[in-house]
Protein backbone atom coordinates (compact mmCIF):
# COMPACT_ATOMS: atom_id res chain seq x y z
CA UNK A 1 0.00 0.00 0.00
CA UNK A 2 2.75 2.41 0.97
CA UNK A 3 4.01 0.90 -2.24
CA UNK A 4 0.98 2.39 -4.02
CA UNK A 5 0.74 5.84 -2.64
CA UNK A 6 4.40 6.65 -3.45
CA UNK A 7 4.07 6.01 -7.17
CA UNK A 8 0.86 7.75 -6.88
CA UNK A 9 2.64 10.43 -5.34
CA UNK A 10 5.41 10.63 -8.33
CA UNK A 11 3.33 10.23 -10.82
CA UNK A 12 1.56 13.68 -9.95
CA UNK A 13 4.52 15.23 -9.20
CA UNK A 14 5.77 14.54 -13.24
CA UNK A 15 2.01 15.48 -14.62
CA UNK A 16 3.11 19.28 -12.42
CA UNK A 17 6.29 19.24 -13.69
CA UNK A 18 4.92 18.67 -17.31
CA UNK A 19 2.32 21.29 -17.17
CA UNK A 20 4.81 23.73 -15.72
CA UNK A 21 7.12 23.31 -18.81
CA UNK A 22 4.22 23.48 -20.78
CA UNK A 23 3.16 26.55 -19.64
CA UNK A 24 6.62 27.89 -19.84
CA UNK A 25 7.23 27.16 -23.36
CA UNK A 26 5.79 29.59 -26.39
CA UNK A 27 2.86 29.02 -28.13
CA UNK A 28 3.44 27.04 -31.32
CA UNK A 29 0.60 26.04 -33.95
CA UNK A 30 0.42 22.32 -33.32
CA UNK A 31 -2.97 19.80 -33.40
CA UNK A 32 -4.54 20.13 -30.44
CA UNK A 33 -8.23 18.50 -29.46
CA UNK A 34 -11.66 19.53 -29.84
CA UNK A 35 -13.30 20.85 -27.43
CA UNK A 36 -16.86 19.86 -27.43
CA UNK A 37 -19.01 17.24 -29.95
CA UNK A 38 -19.04 18.84 -33.29
CA UNK A 39 -22.54 19.39 -32.25
CA UNK A 40 -25.51 18.23 -34.24
CA UNK A 41 -25.75 18.90 -38.20
CA UNK A 42 -21.81 19.86 -38.15
CA UNK A 43 -19.13 18.00 -39.77
CA UNK A 44 -16.97 16.81 -37.06
CA UNK A 45 -12.96 17.81 -37.80
CA UNK A 46 -10.01 15.51 -38.75
CA UNK A 47 -7.71 18.24 -36.73
CA UNK A 48 -7.84 21.39 -34.72
CA UNK A 49 -4.46 23.45 -34.81
CA UNK A 50 -4.78 26.36 -32.40
CA UNK A 51 -2.28 29.61 -31.61
CA UNK A 52 -2.22 32.79 -29.34
CA UNK A 53 -3.11 36.20 -30.95
CA UNK A 54 0.12 37.85 -33.03
CA UNK A 55 1.11 34.24 -34.35
CA UNK A 56 1.17 32.83 -37.50
CA UNK A 57 -0.62 29.45 -38.14
CA UNK A 58 -0.12 27.77 -41.67
CA UNK A 59 -2.93 25.41 -42.89
CA UNK A 60 -1.53 22.41 -44.05
CA UNK A 61 -3.81 21.48 -47.68
CA UNK A 62 -4.52 25.17 -47.88
CA UNK A 63 -7.91 27.10 -47.69
CA UNK A 64 -10.05 23.95 -49.71
CA UNK A 65 -8.79 21.93 -46.30
CA UNK A 66 -10.65 24.70 -43.65
CA UNK A 67 -13.59 23.29 -42.08
CA UNK A 68 -14.10 26.36 -39.28
CA UNK A 69 -12.19 29.18 -37.96
CA UNK A 70 -12.74 30.49 -34.74
CA UNK A 71 -11.31 33.73 -33.10
CA UNK A 72 -11.73 35.41 -29.62
CA UNK A 73 -11.51 34.95 -26.07
CA UNK A 74 -9.67 31.87 -25.09
CA UNK A 75 -11.64 30.91 -21.79
CA UNK A 76 -15.28 32.37 -23.80
CA UNK A 77 -17.36 31.01 -26.60
CA UNK A 78 -14.94 32.13 -30.01
CA UNK A 79 -16.66 33.87 -33.03
CA UNK A 80 -17.00 31.87 -36.18
CA UNK A 81 -14.56 33.81 -38.96
CA UNK A 82 -14.13 31.11 -41.20
CA UNK A 83 -15.20 33.13 -44.29
CA UNK A 84 -12.92 35.56 -43.60
CA UNK A 85 -10.16 33.14 -43.05
CA UNK A 86 -10.79 31.44 -46.42
CA UNK A 87 -11.06 34.47 -48.40
CA UNK A 88 -7.57 35.87 -46.62
CA UNK A 89 -5.89 32.58 -47.94
CA UNK A 90 -7.30 33.17 -51.55
CA UNK A 91 -6.17 36.47 -51.60
CA UNK A 92 -2.86 35.26 -50.49
CA UNK A 93 -2.24 33.78 -54.17
CA UNK A 94 -3.37 30.57 -53.21
CA UNK A 95 -5.25 28.44 -55.40
CA UNK A 96 -8.21 25.88 -54.76
CA UNK A 97 -7.05 22.41 -54.11
CA UNK A 98 -3.26 23.32 -52.71
CA UNK A 99 -2.06 20.04 -51.45
CA UNK A 100 -0.06 19.81 -48.30
CA UNK A 101 3.06 18.98 -50.34
CA UNK A 102 2.90 22.37 -51.21
CA UNK A 103 3.85 25.60 -50.03
CA UNK A 104 0.80 26.43 -47.06
CA UNK A 105 -1.33 28.82 -46.29
CA UNK A 106 -0.96 30.77 -43.59
CA UNK A 107 -3.38 32.67 -41.06
CA UNK A 108 -2.58 35.38 -38.86
CA UNK A 109 -3.96 35.59 -35.54
CA UNK A 110 -4.72 39.22 -35.38
CA UNK A 111 -7.08 42.17 -35.09
CA UNK A 112 -6.28 43.14 -38.47
CA UNK A 113 -5.97 40.49 -40.87
CA UNK A 114 -8.74 38.56 -39.51
CA UNK A 115 -11.01 42.13 -39.74
CA UNK A 116 -12.54 41.90 -36.03
CA UNK A 117 -12.19 42.16 -32.63
CA UNK A 118 -14.24 40.16 -30.52
CA UNK A 119 -12.71 40.72 -27.02
CA UNK A 120 -10.68 43.77 -27.05
CA UNK A 121 -8.14 43.91 -24.78
CA UNK A 122 -7.25 40.47 -24.18
CA UNK A 123 -5.03 38.14 -25.65
CA UNK A 124 -7.30 36.16 -27.93
CA UNK A 125 -6.75 32.43 -29.54
CA UNK A 126 -7.39 31.65 -33.33
CA UNK A 127 -8.73 28.16 -33.73
CA UNK A 128 -8.80 26.47 -37.32
CA UNK A 129 -10.39 22.68 -37.59
CA UNK A 130 -9.45 20.60 -40.51
CA UNK A 131 -11.60 18.68 -42.83
CA UNK A 132 -8.74 15.84 -43.46
CA UNK A 133 -5.40 15.67 -41.16
CA UNK A 134 -2.10 17.04 -43.38
CA UNK A 135 1.62 17.70 -42.27
CA UNK A 136 3.96 20.46 -42.89
CA UNK A 137 6.75 19.98 -44.32
CA UNK A 138 10.32 20.50 -42.07
CA UNK A 139 11.58 22.89 -44.09
CA UNK A 140 8.19 24.92 -45.06
CA UNK A 141 7.58 25.17 -40.72
CA UNK A 142 8.17 28.82 -38.69
CA UNK A 143 11.55 28.28 -37.97
CA UNK A 144 12.57 30.73 -34.45
CA UNK A 145 15.99 31.70 -33.27
CA UNK A 146 17.47 29.98 -30.24
CA UNK A 147 17.38 32.14 -27.81
CA UNK A 148 19.41 32.93 -24.33
CA UNK A 149 19.65 34.98 -21.33
CA UNK A 150 23.40 36.30 -21.82
CA UNK A 151 25.38 37.46 -24.91
CA UNK A 152 28.62 34.99 -23.33
CA UNK A 153 25.62 32.32 -23.42
CA UNK A 154 25.38 32.89 -27.53
CA UNK A 155 27.64 30.48 -29.26
CA UNK A 156 28.04 33.23 -32.13
CA UNK A 157 29.70 35.58 -29.25
CA UNK A 158 31.45 38.27 -29.28
CA UNK A 159 28.97 38.91 -32.13
CA UNK A 160 25.29 38.68 -30.89
CA UNK A 161 21.91 40.12 -30.86
CA UNK A 162 19.58 41.27 -27.56
CA UNK A 163 16.03 41.82 -28.00
CA UNK A 164 14.33 44.04 -24.99
CA UNK A 165 10.69 44.81 -24.80
CA UNK A 166 9.59 48.72 -23.76
CA UNK A 167 8.99 49.13 -20.40
CA UNK A 168 4.91 48.75 -18.93
CA UNK A 169 2.85 51.96 -20.70
CA UNK A 170 -0.36 53.35 -19.83
CA UNK A 171 -2.76 51.15 -21.80
CA UNK A 172 -0.78 47.82 -20.27
CA UNK A 173 -2.39 48.59 -16.96
CA UNK A 174 -5.41 50.66 -18.33
CA UNK A 175 -7.81 48.73 -20.98
CA UNK A 176 -9.23 52.49 -21.73
CA UNK A 177 -5.75 54.08 -23.22
CA UNK A 178 -6.24 51.61 -25.75
CA UNK A 179 -7.95 53.82 -28.30
CA UNK A 180 -4.87 56.60 -27.32
CA UNK A 181 -2.29 56.69 -29.49
CA UNK A 182 1.69 56.45 -28.60
CA UNK A 183 1.08 56.35 -24.77
CA UNK A 184 3.79 57.09 -23.03
CA UNK A 185 5.19 54.81 -19.99
CA UNK A 186 3.86 54.68 -16.57
CA UNK A 187 5.68 55.88 -13.43
CA UNK A 188 6.44 51.77 -12.45
CA UNK A 189 7.98 51.23 -16.43
CA UNK A 190 9.65 54.36 -15.86
CA UNK A 191 11.30 52.86 -12.50
CA UNK A 192 11.32 49.34 -14.72
CA UNK A 193 13.48 51.08 -17.33
CA UNK A 194 15.87 51.96 -14.59
CA UNK A 195 16.13 49.06 -12.61
CA UNK A 196 17.08 47.07 -16.26
CA UNK A 197 19.58 49.46 -17.17
CA UNK A 198 21.56 49.13 -13.82
CA UNK A 199 21.07 45.75 -13.69
CA UNK A 200 20.84 42.88 -16.60
CA UNK A 201 21.13 45.27 -19.08
CA UNK A 202 23.99 47.58 -18.12
CA UNK A 203 27.27 45.49 -19.90
CA UNK A 204 24.59 44.59 -22.71
CA UNK A 205 24.42 47.96 -23.34
CA UNK A 206 27.72 49.19 -22.80
CA UNK A 207 29.48 46.09 -25.14
CA UNK A 208 26.54 47.27 -28.42
CA UNK A 209 28.08 48.55 -31.34
CA UNK A 210 24.26 50.61 -31.79
CA UNK A 211 21.02 50.53 -30.13
CA UNK A 212 18.03 50.51 -32.65
CA UNK A 213 14.55 51.51 -31.18
CA UNK A 214 11.20 51.57 -32.24
CA UNK A 215 10.07 55.28 -32.96
CA UNK A 216 6.86 54.67 -30.56
CA UNK A 217 7.43 57.39 -27.52
CA UNK A 218 7.42 53.68 -24.94
CA UNK A 219 10.10 52.55 -27.13
CA UNK A 220 12.25 55.60 -26.98
CA UNK A 221 11.53 56.43 -23.06
CA UNK A 222 12.33 52.71 -22.51
CA UNK A 223 15.33 53.38 -24.75
CA UNK A 224 16.86 56.52 -23.06
CA UNK A 225 16.50 55.32 -19.62
CA UNK A 226 18.67 52.22 -19.74
CA UNK A 227 21.16 53.94 -21.50
CA UNK A 228 21.04 56.51 -19.03
CA UNK A 229 20.65 53.83 -15.79
CA UNK A 230 23.64 52.20 -17.30
CA UNK A 231 25.56 54.68 -17.57
CA UNK A 232 25.97 54.30 -21.32
CA UNK A 233 24.73 57.54 -22.84
CA UNK A 234 27.24 57.93 -25.23
CA UNK A 235 26.55 54.77 -27.38
CA UNK A 236 25.40 55.06 -30.70
CA UNK A 237 21.27 55.10 -30.60
CA UNK A 238 19.12 55.13 -34.17
CA UNK A 239 15.45 55.47 -34.54
CA UNK A 240 13.80 52.64 -37.10
CA UNK A 241 10.25 52.26 -38.11
CA UNK A 242 10.75 49.04 -39.25
CA UNK A 243 10.91 47.68 -35.19
CA UNK A 244 7.55 49.53 -34.12
CA UNK A 245 4.44 47.34 -33.46
CA UNK A 246 1.97 45.48 -35.01
CA UNK A 247 -1.19 47.19 -35.47
CA UNK A 248 -3.92 46.12 -32.86
CA UNK A 249 -5.33 49.05 -31.23
CA UNK A 250 -4.83 52.87 -31.88
CA UNK A 251 -1.77 52.62 -29.07
CA UNK A 252 0.15 51.26 -31.61
CA UNK A 253 -0.29 54.43 -33.55
CA UNK A 254 2.76 56.52 -33.26
CA UNK A 255 3.38 60.80 -33.85
CA UNK A 256 4.21 62.41 -36.99
CA UNK A 257 8.10 62.57 -37.44
CA UNK A 258 7.69 66.69 -37.16
CA UNK A 259 5.92 66.43 -34.25
CA UNK A 260 8.52 64.39 -32.65
CA UNK A 261 11.61 65.88 -33.75
CA UNK A 262 9.75 69.49 -32.64
CA UNK A 263 8.95 68.54 -29.06
CA UNK A 264 11.98 65.78 -28.24
CA UNK A 265 14.79 66.75 -25.72
CA UNK A 266 18.00 67.24 -26.58
CA UNK A 267 19.23 64.06 -26.52
CA UNK A 268 16.89 62.24 -28.25
CA UNK A 269 17.93 64.92 -31.33
CA UNK A 270 21.35 63.72 -31.93
CA UNK A 271 19.86 59.83 -32.59
CA UNK A 272 20.44 58.79 -35.93
CA UNK A 273 17.48 58.04 -38.31
CA UNK A 274 15.38 60.97 -37.79
CA UNK A 275 16.44 62.43 -41.49
CA UNK A 276 15.03 58.80 -43.10
CA UNK A 277 11.87 58.15 -40.76
CA UNK A 278 8.61 58.95 -42.59
CA UNK A 279 6.12 61.58 -41.68
CA UNK A 280 3.47 58.73 -41.02
CA UNK A 281 5.66 55.75 -39.92
CA UNK A 282 3.49 53.18 -37.77
CA UNK A 283 1.43 50.62 -38.72
CA UNK A 284 -1.94 50.64 -39.95
CA UNK A 285 -5.04 48.44 -39.93
CA UNK A 286 -4.35 45.97 -42.43
CA UNK A 287 -0.50 45.85 -42.92
CA UNK A 288 0.81 42.53 -43.38
CA UNK A 289 3.10 42.85 -40.42
CA UNK A 290 4.26 39.11 -40.61
CA UNK A 291 6.12 40.93 -44.11
CA UNK A 292 7.39 43.59 -41.84
CA UNK A 293 8.73 40.52 -39.83
CA UNK A 294 10.41 38.82 -42.32
CA UNK A 295 11.59 42.13 -44.02
CA UNK A 296 13.14 42.99 -40.62
CA UNK A 297 15.19 39.34 -40.22
CA UNK A 298 16.32 39.93 -44.11
CA UNK A 299 17.77 43.34 -43.07
CA UNK A 300 19.34 42.29 -39.96
CA UNK A 301 20.84 39.26 -41.28
CA UNK A 302 22.68 40.99 -44.42
CA UNK A 303 21.99 44.76 -44.50
CA UNK A 304 23.29 45.72 -41.10
CA UNK A 305 27.20 45.65 -40.52
CA UNK A 306 27.72 46.01 -36.58
CA UNK A 307 28.35 42.97 -34.88
CA UNK A 308 26.66 43.75 -31.99
CA UNK A 309 23.33 45.52 -31.74
CA UNK A 310 20.02 46.13 -29.07
CA UNK A 311 16.98 46.33 -30.59
CA UNK A 312 14.01 47.91 -28.39
CA UNK A 313 10.82 47.47 -29.47
CA UNK A 314 7.48 45.62 -28.78
CA UNK A 315 5.83 42.06 -27.54
CA UNK A 316 3.95 41.48 -30.47
CA UNK A 317 6.35 42.01 -33.45
CA UNK A 318 9.42 40.82 -31.18
CA UNK A 319 6.80 37.57 -30.84
CA UNK A 320 6.63 37.60 -34.20
CA UNK A 321 10.64 37.47 -34.79
CA UNK A 322 11.55 35.60 -31.87
CA UNK A 323 8.24 33.12 -31.41
CA UNK A 324 8.35 34.45 -27.37
CA UNK A 325 6.20 36.88 -26.15
CA UNK A 326 7.95 38.93 -23.58
CA UNK A 327 7.59 40.93 -20.90
CA UNK A 328 7.88 44.36 -20.05
CA UNK A 329 11.49 45.24 -19.91
CA UNK A 330 12.65 41.57 -20.52
CA UNK A 331 15.44 40.86 -23.00
CA UNK A 332 16.56 38.09 -24.72
CA UNK A 333 19.91 37.29 -26.63
CA UNK A 334 20.10 35.41 -29.89
CA UNK A 335 23.10 34.44 -32.31
CA UNK A 336 24.05 37.56 -34.77
CA UNK A 337 22.60 35.23 -37.93
CA UNK A 338 19.15 35.14 -35.76
CA UNK A 339 19.58 31.39 -36.15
Amino acid sequence: QVKRIVSGLRRRRADGDRSRLQEMSPPSPAPAPLEGAAGEGKEAAACVLECSEGARLQIPGGPDNVLRALYGHPKRRLEDCTARVVRRLRARGLTPGCTASAAPAAAVACNAWLGCDPSPGVRKVLRVELKKVATIPDDLKVKYPRLYATPSMVPSAPRWLAFVRHAQAGHNVDQALGARPDNPLTEMGREQARAAGRGPLRDILRSADIVITSPLQRAMETTLLILEAAGATSARVMVHAGATERWTAPCDEGTPCSELVQRMPEALRRWEGWASLPERWWAVPGEDAWERGEAFVKAVRWERPEERIVFVGHGGFWEMVLGRYLRNCEHVCCERSLA
